[in-house]
């Protein structure tokens, strides 16, 4: 794949087929970037309410306010 320098993205300088599929354009890179992101969040919010349910009947879910505080 190839070592990362930090320089510009996507396909060379040249390439014609970059032009032709548009899999390397500004707008391709830019939904791709979003799609991860959001696939990111929606696997912390997945891990973070696995912890909930797993602490239900912990002092968390009660500081919380996941459970009423006990008298």
């Amino acid at each position: 794949m190839g070592k990362r320098t930090g320089g510009k993205k996507g396909a060379p300088y040249g390439n014609s087929n970059r032009l032709k599929h548009g899999r390397y354009s500004r707008a391709a890179l830019a939904t791709r970037k979003q799609a991860i992101a959001q696939l990111r969040y929606v696997q912390l919010m997945q891990a973070w309410g696995d912890l909930l349910a797993r602490t239900e009947g912990s002092e968390l879910a009660r500081i919380l306010g996941l459970r009423p505080q006990s008298n």
